[in-house]
């Protein structure tokens, strides 16, 4: 199948030697007055109601891996955290129309009586399905307040990696990636995230269970 879709993020080099990348579609969203500080303990959490348990604690390991990369302080229990992470992963299919050129030939003449066939290429355009897959991720960060024993919702980060074929288990190496560098930042804005296949963190939490 040709594809004509255009902006597909997942980017395989075809040169020898390089390795594939993926472009990790990024949104943080603040309510931080200040950077967080790498001192304060933070504990990542999973969602008990989950279906898949067994993929949240992969992916627990593996956050927990990057903060420690990123010189952040974890938590020696839920409740000496000054901070707590949880987050939501999943997929969302997404069926889409496109159209591929298709030669044809159409043309001919009358000769004798008879016809006499002869063409020339004619390019048109037919119709063909396809299935996009959207790869997600949403980090949300709390603070907890000792005191009050309320925790309060300081930061959302949200990754996407849109793709031809359904590889969560792979991608969400590189989704956790582009969340934990923009941990408690604010973009603004989407920004396009582009991450190497070889880029020491991806390979670092690739070897995780």
């Amino acid at each position: 199948m040709i594809r004509t879709l255009a902006g597909l993020a997942l980017v395989a080099l075809a040169a020898a030697g390089c390795s594939p990348s993926y472009r990790v579609e990024f949104n943080g969203y603040s309510e931080l007055t200040e950077p967080i500080s790498r001192q304060a303990p933070i504990h990542v959490a999973t969602d008990p109601n989950a279906e898949n348990l067994i993929f949240q604690r992969q992916i627990l390991a593996k956050a927990e891996r990057l903060l420690q990369g990123e010189g952040y302080t974890l938590a020696e229990s839920p409740e000496k955290a000054t901070y707590e992470i949880v987050f939501r992963v999943g997929t969302t299919t997404q069926d889409v129309v496109d159209r591929r050129p298709t030669p044809e030939m159409r043309a001919g003449f009358l000769y004798g009586g008879y016809s006499r066939g002869f063409g020339f290429g004619h390019t048109a355009y037919a119709p063909y399905y396809d299935t996009l897959y959207s790869q997600w991720l949403v980090l949300r960060l709390l603070r907890n307040d000792r005191q009050t024993q309320q925790k309060q919702l300081v930061w959302v980060g949200e990754a996407t990696i849109r793709t031809d074929r359904p590889t969560l288990r792979q991608a969400v190496d590189y989704l956790l990636v582009a969340c934990i560098e923009h941990l408690g930042a604010d973009t603004r804005q989407q920004i396009t995230v582009r991450i190497q296949g070889n880029d020491p963190r991806v390979l670092d939490i690739a070897a995780e269970p």
